[in-house]
């Protein structure tokens, strides 16, 4: 996959949680990916009749339509296949396996607080709200 270069204007406390992640263009794509499937609601890869109406997860491109708490390990997959477990157990692992992923659920709407004032840019509440639960999640793995 060719790589684009975009550049992201940042204050200086966004600048400092960037240089704290370990790799801040991943995190930015998941980020990405994450919101847009919110707006998407139909997944167009091959969908195995295994997986029951959803595609493999063990392709490298993350699908979050089909797989929303990420993809589970290729163990797990494993032995979801030789064990013939339910989808819900392969999700519960997927699940454990992404725990680090952040909950972009609401990422699109902006709840002022009293206290806030009212110019401050939509980038800083996003990323206020979001990236400790991130860090938090990276130094427990």
């Amino acid at each position: 996959m060719s790589r684009i270069i975009k550049s992201v204007s940042l204050d200086q406390e966004s600048s400092a949680i960037a240089d704290s992640l370990p790799n801040f263009s991943h995190f930015v794509r998941e980020c990405l990916y994450r919101h847009a499937v919110q707006s998407v609601t139909e997944c167009v890869e091959p969908k195995p009749e295994r997986f029951k109406g959803r595609c493999n997860p063990l392709t490298p491109k993350n699908c979050f339509v089909c797989w929303p708490e990420g993809k589970p390990t290729r163990e797990a997959v494993k032995q979801w296949s030789v064990d013939r477990l339910s989808m819900t157990w392969l999700d519960m692992k997927a699940k454990e396996a992404n725990a680090y992923l952040i909950s972009l659920q609401g990422a699109n709407t902006r709840k002022r607080k009293t206290s806030m004032p009212k110019n401050r840019g939509g980038k800083r509440t996003l990323l206020e709200k979001l990236l400790p639960k991130y860090l938090k999640l990276r130094r427990e793995r």
